[in-house]
């Protein structure tokens, strides 16, 4: 049960961030490391966060939507008790699931953006017009 309420930890970003940091931002180990170990609260036990611009925006990037989340599991607890409850439940997850989001996309557009630098299009190979 511990282990499950460490997601609605003040520093989940934070610990989100730390993680991403270990495995080098790397989609599929992050992923694998929550599966792993749900308790949050020990990930850190080790070393700390090393603070780079990119840990920064992450961090803010993470801790507005868990804000917004939490923000809004409280307006729906007062408008709707059973779907403010389900939000609370929820929030964190989403909170997980948009930093993997955020952390894939980045990966993906880094390698699409160094595919495009090493080859250029065909197009441009062969000397066609773009239309």
């Amino acid at each position: 049960m511990k282990r499950w309420l460490s997601y609605y930890h003040p520093k989940l970003a934070v610990f989100l961030v730390y993680m991403l940091q270990q495995v080098e931002y790397n989609p599929a180990k992050f992923f694998q490391w929550i599966i792993q170990k749900p308790d949050l609260t020990r990930v850190m036990h080790r070393q700390r966060l090393v603070w780079t611009h990119k840990a920064g925006l992450l961090v803010s990037v993470i801790s507005f939507f868990y804000l917004f989340y939490i923000l809004l599991a409280i307006l729906y607890l007062i408008i709707f008790p059973v779907f403010g409850l389900i939000t609370i439940l929820v929030a964190p997850f989403l909170i997980v699931l948009i930093t993997y989001t955020i952390v894939l996309f980045g990966c993906f557009s880094k390698e699409l953006l160094a595919c495009l630098i090493t080859s250029p299009p065909q197009a441009y190979q062969t000397g066609q017009q773009f239309l």
